[in-house]
């Protein structure tokens, strides 16, 4: 939790070298009211990226981040950032590409299966994209890391976007960061996933 917000100000820097405007909600900022306002409020663009730093959790309505205000109680979402509500931001929006960043607990709960059997979700740019990565598999909890660091899924997410090599392709950061955080000794593992109103598009940044 202490590095959650030194994970968002340097992903905020990276953001805004590449042409992204940035709204930071840290700390007391942080409530659910401010993080759903935001995210319908955003203007008309083509790529959005949800980030969202902290605790998580997962129960009997589904899994949910935990704003600032919440009660750490997993089975009740009314005052949590729910899986519903971000599916719900993917449906409404007419963003061509929206990428979430989930580093908390249960991030990889959110997570849908692709049905790639549909002729409609063809691998093109064509195609709208609501692509989630998660700092851990379904069920799991994650690692806080160092004080006053980064947590080890935002290590190595950020390394892997300040790869010179890195294109900005969404698809291209989840498999560098997994690959690095495999080589390494972190006990967590990301994984990918897609939202309602996903074609089988990527997400550039």
């Amino acid at each position: 939790m202490e590095n959650a917000v030194n994970d968002g100000t340097v992903l905020t820097s990276i953001l805004q070298a590449r042409g992204f405007t940035v709204t930071f909600l840290t700390e007391l900022k942080a409530t659910r009211h401010a993080i759903l306002k935001a995210l319908e409020n955003l203007p008309k663009c083509e790529t959005v990226v949800v980030a969202l730093f902290g605790h998580g959790c997962s129960g009997i309505h589904g899994p949910a981040f935990v704003p600032v205000e919440a009660e750490y109680n997993s089975h009740c979402i009314a005052d949590k950032v729910s899986v519903d509500s971000l599916r719900g931001f993917c449906k409404r929006s007419k963003a061509h590409g929206i990428l979430h960043i989930l580093d908390c607990c249960y991030g990889g709960d959110f997570t849908i299966r692709t049905r790639g059997d549909r002729p409609s979700w063809t691998r093109t740019q064509h195609e709208k994209s609501r692509i989630v990565i998660s700092s851990a598999m379904m069920r799991e909890k994650v690692p806080d890391g160092t004080p006053d660091g980064h947590s080890p899924f935002m290590e190595f997410l950020i390394a892997a976007m300040r790869d010179e090599t890195f294109s900005g392709s969404a698809i291209e950061l989840f498999v560098s960061a997994r690959s690095r955080i495999i080589g390494s000794k972190v006990a967590c593992l990301p994984k990918i996933g897609r939202f309602d109103g996903d074609q089988g598009g990527d997400v550039f940044i």
